[in-house]
């Protein structure tokens, strides 16, 4: 368990942004919510918006969170997509479901999410996606995903990305 100030403490720290840029504080306060893979979102229900369910758009929320709140879960993703200003944290039930989301169409290839920050035991931990072209391991870049780089016929073309997988700068934790 561990406050979401600190999660985003971390992501600032990792980002390598003041810790005291208040104006990001309150940016995830107001615009988070569970992603709500299963129903109900069990170990984080307490901080769901109920403005959002699965059928509208994202809504940002009336009354933002205070930081103190308590996060639940061991392996955690925090996805922010600024089409849209939402800002997600989904639950994994284990290292390896986590790594699968980053990796995924839905994780770091998709064009929709900017980031998307890795959670482990209450630390954020850095990470690089990396995938195969023309037989040579890439480091993945949104940067050059959106300059179609990567031989992409666009940013949302997601066929060039093969073999994916995720390469921890520091190996996370995940004894008892």
């Amino acid at each position: 368990m561990v406050q979401l100030s600190e999660i985003v403490d971390g992501v600032l720290t990792l980002t390598g942004r003041s810790a005291g840029d208040s104006a990001f504080y309150q940016f995830v306060y107001k615009n988070l919510d569970v992603r709500r893979v299963q129903q109900p979102p069990a170990e984080n229900a307490h901080i769901v918006n109920p403005l959002n369910n699965e059928m509208g758009g994202f809504k940002a929320r009336e009354v933002p969170l205070t930081g103190a709140e308590q996060i639940y879960g061991d392996y955690l993703t925090l996805q922010f997509g600024t089409h849209d200003d939402a800002v997600y944290l989904l639950n994994h039930a284990s290292l390896d479901d986590l790594e699968k989301q980053l990796i995924s169409d839905g994780g770091v290839f998709n064009p929709f999410v900017d980031w998307i920050y890795a959670v482990i035991r209450g630390r954020v931990q850095k990470y690089s996606a990396i995938f195969q072209q023309d037989g040579q391991s890439v480091v993945f870049s949104k940067d050059a995903q959106f300059a179609c780089a990567y031989g992409n016929k666009g940013s949302s073309d997601l066929k060039p990305y093969i073999d994916r997988q995720i390469e921890w700068s520091d190996p996370p934790e995940t004894g008892p």
